[in-house]
């Protein structure tokens, strides 16, 4: 999340109300078409992105009241006025709806007030919440990155946006009035004036067609309120503007009634049904069904919950990312050895190593992480021609992906030379193969390139990394082209929260308990 925390003019408690909905939507579709599952099937990619916010938003921040609301199937008034609101939006996903009953089993175990009111929009829930309880003794943080909520901001409530990932990435921010001024170029009063105007695309709220964002905040700011602006059409600056206006005034009074969040909706929650308290010991067991191996230990944790007081799965032990070519086989390697606890293999991958079956966590904080190598650790150097046969003759034997990396001189990859690459194929192991250290011996570039230069580029042998971009370009620029990559660390850790840092260093420490040595 952003270090740009919410403050009150004082100090006073808090209320963060959640946009499930979208929290959920935006999960999915980060994390959800990437294949993120359980190890018999069941999507579990919104369920964890949104867990991962509310986790990540309760241990910044804080809060002394939390609510997560959510839509229900029921048609609302914006429904019964305007058909075709969000009539332009694809039907949600199956592996979705299926996650639904999830997440509200999520909210509720964990405990955290669940709101969901047949026929009024998590949007007017917020609202209501928000506008009713908000003032000098409480402050209100509504969590979502929904505009419309922008007309909602005043001294006692404000926006943090989660932000996003991907090629549209938006930062996690905060938003008070005059972050909302900053955005629109209006006070959070006029923002219901700018959308009626500019209309909403996402929500197929019409407005009025050829008046975009910048123009509909001009005629604002120079007019004030829509029904002003309508009056005041023999002297808006261009015929073009004042045609649109006129031919298409009732379109935007529809538009300005759909984009209000209305306030004054019953709450059926009071506030104390909100507050925040210690996670229940039921949490941990719930992620550790959805087989979130950090989020497990965390709840763990923070309920105070002996190791043996959260039962263990029957089966796999963490979310599955589809490998991109689960039916690739090696054709001349013998059928592959059963697959080992923790080594995934037969069509999928584990996103990450989570150590669901080692002790949960004591609640001390940081008490579980290993400082350093496990003392029965096995690592080994390949120095010459008999090592690298040695080493060739484990990688095929072990039926089994293989993480690879490079140790270079540099960071650009067009220049850097290569000193040397490392290889495994389960935890606790691993080779080193040095080609141009300064001291010590050195494995000669045509060994390397005569004895695994088929391994790597044998496309029926899965590669993974991490930031494994940068060990293609450096091993081919030394002739050795690797195939067959299936997995980069660093992508998974970008999908599943975009916000968060994506060092190897980080990513070993907060998935696996692991503090790499430096």
């Amino acid at each position: 999340m952003s270090d740009d925390r919410p403050t009150a003019r004082a100090e006073r408690p808090r209320l963060f109300l959640v946009d499930g909905t979208a929290l959920a939507y935006r999960a999915f579709f980060a994390m959800g078409r990437s294949g993120l599952s359980t190890a018999d099937g069941e999507p579990t990619g919104a369920v964890f992105g949104v867990a991962n916010t509310i986790w990540s938003l309760l241990k910044e921040y804080r809060p002394e009241y939390l609510a997560v609301v959510f839509d229900t199937a029921a048609p609302t008034f914006r429904h019964e006025e305007y058909e075709a609101y969000k009539a332009n939006r694809e039907e949600m996903p199956d592996d979705l709806v299926r996650q639904l009953p999830l997440l509200a089993e999520m909210v509720t175990t964990w405990p955290l007030a669940h709101l969901a009111v047949d026929g009024v929009e998590a949007d007017d829930v917020i609202g209501s919440y928000a506008v009713q309880l908000a003032g000098p003794e409480l402050e209100v943080i509504m969590v979502t990155s929904d505009k419309d909520f922008c007309q909602l901001v005043n001294d006692d409530i404000s926006i943090l946006n989660p932000g996003r990932g991907g090629p549209a990435k938006v930062e996690a921010h905060r938003l008070d009035a005059a972050g909302v001024v900053a955005k629109f170029g209006v006070p959070p009063s006029q923002v219901i004036d700018v959308l009626s105007l500019m209309g909403d695309t996402s929500d197929n709220v019409p407005g009025v067609p050829g008046i975009g964002e910048k123009t509909a905040a001009q005629l604002v700011r120079e007019f004030g309120s829509l029904e002003t602006i309508l009056a005041s059409i023999d002297r808006i600056p261009r015929k073009s503007w004042a045609e649109k206006l006129v031919a298409y005034a009732d379109q935007a009074r529809l538009s300005r009634r759909l984009v209000t969040i209305r306030t004054s909706c019953p709450l059926p929650t009071p506030l104390s049904g909100m507050a925040v308290g210690r996670p229940a010991a039921a949490l941990a067991d719930f992620f550790r069904r959805m087989e979130f191996g950090r989020l497990t230990r965390e709840a763990a944790a923070a309920a105070g919950a002996r190791p043996d007081a959260i039962p263990k799965p029957s089966a796999e032990t963490s979310p599955s990312v589809v490998s991109p070519d689960p039916s690739a086989k090696r054709g001349s390697d013998p059928p592959a050895a059963p697959r080992r606890e923790g080594t995934p293999w037969g069509g999928t991958l584990d996103l990450f190593r989570t150590g669901l079956d080692d002790p949960l966590p004591a609640p001390v904080a940081g008490a579980w992480l290993t400082e350093a190598p496990p003392t029965d650790a096995d690592y080994r150097l390949a120095s010459d021609r008999a090592g690298l046969e040695r080493l060739a003759g484990e990688l095929r034997a072990s039926h089994a992906p293989i993480a690879i990396d490079t140790e270079t001189t540099g960071l650009d990859p067009m220049r850097a030379g290569l000193v040397g690459l490392s290889f495994a194929t389960r935890g606790g192991t691993g080779w080193y193969v040095p080609v141009a250290h300064q001291e010590g011996p050195n494995a000669s570039l045509a060994d390397v390139r005569s004895v695994l230069g088929p391994i790597l580029a044998d496309p029926a042998i899965p590669k993974i990394g991490q930031n494994i971009k940068y060990d293609l370009v450096i091993l081919d620029r030394h002739d050795l082209p690797v195939a067959g990559v299936a997995f980069d660390t660093m992508v998974a850790s970008y999908l599943i929260d975009a916000g968060r840092s994506h060092k190897l260093d980080n990513l070993a420490h907060e998935e696996l308990g692991y503090r790499m040595v430096p």
